[in-house]
């Protein structure tokens, strides 16, 4: 506890939220899917884990794991599906239309 200056002290306090916040993560994350994601989501999610970059990677795809797990033990998996997904696709491909219209 070399590093530990006291109460107050800015080193910290950020160490302090940056540790809750960590272990808070999985704990919300379980609670956000067990509470129910349609597959749609869950393949978006997948998706987006693809792309984290290398630092970063290890805590996607422990999300993702948590995510997994908290959907094969939901009972509301899938009972709440996205009904926007066709429109927000739609509208998606008419921005990145005009976008390519404007280069």
């Amino acid at each position: 506890m070399g590093m530990w200056a006291g109460t107050g002290h800015p080193f910290n306090t950020a160490a302090t939220v940056l540790l809750a916040s960590l272990c808070a993560l999985p704990i919300s994350i379980f609670v956000s899917d067990f509470l129910g994601w349609d597959d749609n989501s869950l393949q978006e999610f997948r998706d987006a884990e693809a792309l984290v970059p290398a630092p970063f990677d290890h805590l996607a795809r422990l999300a993702l794991a948590i995510l997994t797990l908290g959907s094969s033990l939901s009972p509301f998996e899938n009972r709440f599906p996205a009904k926007l997904r066709v429109e927000a696709a739609l509208e998606a491909e008419a921005i990145s239309a005009s976008e390519d219209n404007l280069r």
